[in-house]
């Protein structure tokens, strides 16, 4: 089984977590339109408790480059 977890910035709450959760099952719908079997993938949104690059807490604290990093997906096989 495939996961994708999708990630986002430090700042706004409750709207990047659904952002983020939003991001994961565009990836997957992205997937499935392109023929990939998806009955075997999962799609999590991750908060900003698990970021690439966490000292960027707040926001104000990184460059826009870092910030950006922390908006994105990763796939993660589950055996």
């Amino acid at each position: 089984m495939r996961s994708r977890r999708s990630y986002r910035c430090c700042c706004g709450v409750d709207y990047n977590q659904k952002l983020s959760e939003r991001r994961a099952a565009s990836v997957v719908r992205y997937l499935a339109n392109k023929g990939v079997d998806t009955t075997k993938l999962s799609s999590v949104g991750k908060d900003k408790s698990d970021l690439k690059w966490p000292e960027c807490n707040p926001v104000t604290n990184c460059p826009a480059w870092k910030n950006l990093e922390n908006r994105h997906v990763i796939f993660k096989e589950i055996k």
